[in-house]
Parts: structure tokens; C-alpha cells; sequence
């Protein structure tokens, strides 16, 4: 969140245009400034996990909290990778997203922007096992059989740091 307003708030959507989130989604009902500034309901610097509702080229972007995991962030960690790399990371028919989410026990939620929320880990060695599968992922999209070398980078990575025993 980048400023907070009378009657909304404006976010960094990493695009060419801020999002603007009115304080009726983030107060989750019937806003009234005059009973309470919206500087008290939110900070700048808080991260919010919103989508498009609508947008033309007249306006901002206006965002919506309505949805599946949708609102405030207060936990995990905000990674930023090259949006176009996004794709890559969800996997047809999300077959890298969901080996992901099963190897590293992380909710992992990627976004159109770039951006990647990473919660919920067992430990702070999952967490970066599943930063580092990412980062893998962005710098190598083009290898041929990329989820299947990912799979192992994590299979070892989690031997390598004691998160399961080795086979054999």
C-alpha cells in the first residue's frame, strides 16, 4: 500500500497504473470517513492480496478483496519474479505449482504481476527450498523437463537440510 486516502487506498500493482481499493472492501462493509478515518483501518506499507475488478484506460485499475485467500497479508514472505515467468511456475495444467506445494508442505500463490506469496511453511528451511525452486524456475525456463528437475532439486534439497531421511 503505497498511500492511504479518505475513501481508499492505492496499491503498487507493479503495472503501469496503481490500484485503488476502496475502503468499503477493506472495511468489509458500509464505509463512513466521517466515523472512522481510513488511516486507522490500514498503514501505508501493508500488502494486500486484491484483484482486478475492473479497469479502462479512463481510470485506475479498482481493486477488489472478494475472493479465495483474498485480503490483508500477515504472514510469509513476498517474492518478485519477471511476470512473464509466471506461466512457468503455475505449469500446465499447474503441475509445477501443485509439485511445489506438495514438496515443500508451502502454500505458494502466484499472481499475474509477479509477484509470489509464499505461507504456511513447516520451517524457515522449506520456506527457502521453495524460494530457491523459484528462482531456479525464472533463471532456467527454457530446459526441456524443467518439473521433473525441479522435483529432484527438492527431493535432494530436503535430504541435503535433514527434512527427510535419503533412500537407499
Amino acid at each position: 500500500m503505497e498511500e492511504v486516502g479518505i475513501t481508499s487506498a492505492i496499491l503498487d500493482i507493479r503495472a503501469p497504473y496503481k490500484g485503488i481499493l476502496p475502503a468499503s472492501e477493506i472495511a468489509g462493509k458500509q464505509y463512513n470517513p466521517a466515523q472512522e478515518p481510513l488511516i486507522n483501518l490500514v498503514s501505508p506499507g501493508d500488502i494486500y492480496l486484491a484483484k482486478i475488478e475492473r479497469f479502462d484506460l479512463t481510470r485506475d485499475p479498482l481493486l477488489t478483496l472478494k475472493g479465495k485467500d483474498l485480503g490483508r497479508i500477515v504472514d510469509g514472505i513476498l517474492i518478485e519474479i519477471v511476470p512473464t515467468r509466471i506461466p512457468r511456475i503455475v505449469g500446465k495444467k499447474k503441475s509445477m505449482l501443485d509439485m511445489l506445494i506438495k514438496e515443500t508442505q508451502c502454500q505458494v500463490v502466484p499472481a499475474a504481476n509477479g509477484r509470489i506469496l509464499i505461507r504456511g511453511c513447516p520451517s524457515s528451511d522449506h520456506e527457502a527450498i521453495a524460494i530457491n525452486a523459484i528462482k531456479i524456475i525464472e533463471n532456467t525456463p527454457y530446459i526441456q523437463g524443467l518439473t521433473e528437475k525441479i522435483r529432484e532439486y527438492l527431493v535432494i534439497e530436503k535430504v541435503r537440510r535433514g527434512l527427510v531421511r535419503g533412500e537407499g
